[in-house]
């Protein structure tokens, strides 16, 4: 089980760290937003045109 969450915590901390993935978190947050799924921002905010990774768009929150 220990095993299992080692390689976890090392997959995420890899995914995290993928080259232009931080620039793009911090090129929303520089615009007002955040990167969250597109499903959650139609609800509650609206999208900015900034990048953001995969599937998730730049979004500010109205509520």
């Amino acid at each position: 089980t220990r095993i299992i969450f080692l390689l976890l915590a090392v997959l995420l901390f890899f995914f995290h760290a993928a080259p232009g993935h931080g620039q793009q978190y911090h090129d929303c947050k520089d615009r007002g937003g955040d990167c969250i799924l597109h499903d959650t921002c139609l609800s509650s905010g609206e999208v900015i045109y900034a990048p953001c990774p995969r599937w998730l768009i730049c979004c500010r929150r109205l509520r």
